[in-house]
């Protein structure tokens, strides 16, 4: 999968969608549990959906769900530290992004 973000997705949410696919076909090949996997969806949409005051809250919820999967599956581990990396580089990038917004240093 590419680094760069994709077309209409400067929030890189769709990249992270394609990856939770991956890891939630896994999952259901495994026969994980049904709840296990509504939990993980529904984790992965209220971090999408939250804003900043909310976004911490939301990502150590996400990473719960995404950990007790890897715990119950470890064969999911590679995966989900994959898709909990990207996540922190995004939110890296994002800040940085937020912060270069005020910079006057600019030469533009």
């Amino acid at each position: 999968m590419s680094d760069e973000s994709l077309p209409g997705d400067s929030h890189g949410y769709l990249k992270l969608s394609f990856r939770l696919a991956e890891i939630i076909g896994d999952l259901e090949s495994a026969a994980a549990p049904q709840e296990m996997i509504r939990e993980l969806n529904a984790s992965f949409r209220k971090y999408r959906e939250s804003g900043a005051g909310d976004r911490v809250r939301t990502k150590a919820a996400l990473r719960t769900e995404l950990d007790a999967a890897a715990g119950q599956y470890p064969e999911l581990t590679p995966k989900v530290a994959d898709f909990q990396s990207l996540v922190d580089e995004m939110e890296r990038a994002s800040r940085d992004v937020k912060s270069m917004d005020g910079c006057d240093d600019s030469p533009f």
